[in-house]
């Protein structure tokens, strides 16, 4: 399938913002990530330190979900669509 060189560029762009992203979740920064469970919508936290994610982790309180930035985490899919997406965006030449 041949792209339109302006449908190309947006896709190049997603793949880098996509990158961004997730190269910021997988370093030694983050050690988790903690969301507000009643509002989908609403705010996502960082947490940087770790004795604080297991503390947390162990006794989450009941309206937050945690969830390590590493495998087995719902930021894999992150990885997995970028792989895809470049993937597709390849054959498309």
């Amino acid at each position: 399938m041949k792209l339109q060189k302006k449908v190309r560029q947006e896709l190049e762009a997603i793949i880098g913002a996509i990158e961004i992203g997730n190269s910021y979740l997988l370093s030694s920064q983050v050690a988790g990530i903690a969301h507000h469970a009643a509002n989908p919508n609403g705010a996502s936290y960082t947490i940087r330190n770790t004795r604080c994610l297991d503390t947390i982790a162990g006794n989450p309180p009941e309206h937050i979900n945690i969830f390590t930035a590493h495998v087995g985490s719902k930021a894999c899919y992150i990885d997995n669509g970028l792989r895809r997406l470049k993937r597709l965006l390849e054959n498309c030449d």
